[in-house]
């Protein structure tokens, strides 16, 4: 069961700024599920570190390749930092130590796996070379170094600063000269510059430079981000299509990078800008990069499609949708929103809508105080209606669980001769569900 999507951007928005509040005695259920959840996530561990996914037996993990070694720890969103992260959170709110070396042990385990370079991999797995490329995407090296920034504030203990530290100053040097950021670094095979900004590769390089300028207080983690920013703002198209594409040569034109990821407009990567504008914004003050709003506003409002949702991409002209078949062959014009190949989902549409919401129902003006009251009153009902049934939903060994996928379903059996009606438990429920439970707790 996954926490309504207008909770969960209002957070991703009011990254680093806690919605507070006093819990009564009706928070015994939520502080009950809260501790079971917890500690059945902390039974999967291996290492101390996490998966993406498991069956529900928690026999052995998954990922999109199928089954996948107990031994592997995920560091790509949703997983180890991720789970940290929440561990973290639950600490701080709930008191319970056992929670706090948790998240110990998540963050000696992402230090163990630190590349040389001072990044981080996709997956941390046995015999990986320490001078394999540091990846950006998926949150790997920005969310890991997040999380170790996170337990240094908490525990005050150096060695997570110091690896932190470290992952900030690689960050620095994989900078393309325009202010984006790669895939991965170093380049290898005289792979030319590119910035990327699918699966948060720019957007979350800034976002923990931004953490570390106001974590350590070193100027020039601040300027990299602003450099970041600005490069964003100057890769935006123009109207009437005011978006971003996945991935930019050094220079600013937008390329193909593989099947499944066109030179075109991106609708996720687009709203993920528009995050982190806003997100600089209750961070400063500055209001400047809110003036591109306007113009993306427009030509997502144009995009919709018949169906209300939108596509994930849109072809440069046209505006057309961009549709995969199964083989990843790239179907120009088709108007329609996803197969089920690209996995549609209403989080991603609610996503763009609720973004809507935000954009015209909040002033710019509201800024900090008076942007978190609003965002209090707005988040109070919401959590009213999903935390019963996020309650309800967790079964009586502490997981949330969903009807295995066939993929997933087609290896566990050859693996395990099984056939019976299974399920998967996701790190992504996890992670969702026990922060809006935090949340609760927050605000009552």
């Amino acid at each position: 069961m996954k926490i309504t999507t207008a909770f969960v951007l209002s957070c991703l928005i009011i990254s680093g700024f806690a919605l507070c509040g006093a819990a009564d005695d009706s928070s015994g259920p939520v502080k009950a599920a809260l501790r079971t959840s917890l500690n059945a996530m902390a039974s999967l561990r291996h290492n101390g570190g996490w998966a993406a996914a498991w069956p529900e037996g928690g026999e052995a993990t998954f990922d999109h390749t199928g089954i996948q070694t107990p031994e592997t720890i995920v560091v790509r969103y949703p997983a180890t930092p991720w789970i940290g992260m929440a561990f973290l959170r639950a600490y701080g709110l709930l008191g319970d130590d056992f929670d706090l070396n948790v998240a110990r042990q998540a963050g000696d385990a992402l230090i163990q796996g630190q590349l040389e370079y001072g990044g981080f991999p996709l997956e941390i797995t046995p015999g990986l070379s320490k001078s394999a490329p540091c990846v950006f995407e998926d949150g790997a090296t920005p969310g890991a170094a997040r999380f170790l920034v996170e337990l240094w504030i908490r525990t005050g203990e150096e060695k997570y600063a110091a690896a932190a530290k470290r992952c900030a100053r690689f960050i620095l040097r994989a900078q393309v000269e325009h202010g984006g950021f790669p895939s991965r670094f170093p380049l290898q095979n005289d792979d030319p510059a590119r910035i990327s900004l699918q699966g948060g590769a720019t957007t979350d390089a800034i976002r923990f430079l931004l953490l570390c300028h106001k974590t350590f207080g070193n100027r020039e983690y601040f300027e990299a981000a602003v450099r970041g920013l600005d490069c964003l703002l100057a890769l935006r198209g123009e109207p009437p299509q005011a978006g971003w594409a996945q991935h930019y040569t050094d220079d600013g034109r937008p390329i193909d990078a593989g099947p499944n990821h066109p030179a075109a407009l991106s609708t996720v990567e687009s709203i993920d800008v528009m995050r982190l504008f806003m997100e600089f914004t209750l961070e400063t003050g500055d209001k400047s990069y809110l003036r591109s709003f306007p113009a993306t506003v427009a030509w997502l409002s144009r995009s919709r499609l018949e169906d209300g949702t939108w596509a994930a991409f849109y072809t440069f002209g046209s505006n057309q949708s961009v549709e995969w078949d199964e083989d990843g062959t790239v179907v120009k014009n088709r108007y329609t929103a996803f197969t089920d190949w690209i996995k549609p989902s209403p989080f991603f549409n609610e996503d763009v809508k609720t973004f809507f919401w935000v954009l015209h129902d909040a002033s710019p003006d509201l800024i900090r105080d008076e942007y978190k009251k609003f965002l209090r009153g707005t988040t109070r009902p919401l959590l009213e209606k999903s935390v019963p049934t996020i309650l309800a939903s967790l079964n009586q060994d502490g997981f949330w669980t969903a009807p295995m996928p066939p993929a997933y379903r087609k290896a566990y059996v050859e693996r395990f001769g099984s056939n019976g009606a299974m399920r998967t438990i996701y790190s992504l429920d996890f992670i969702i569900n026990v922060n809006a439970l935090l949340d609760s707790l927050e605000i009552q």
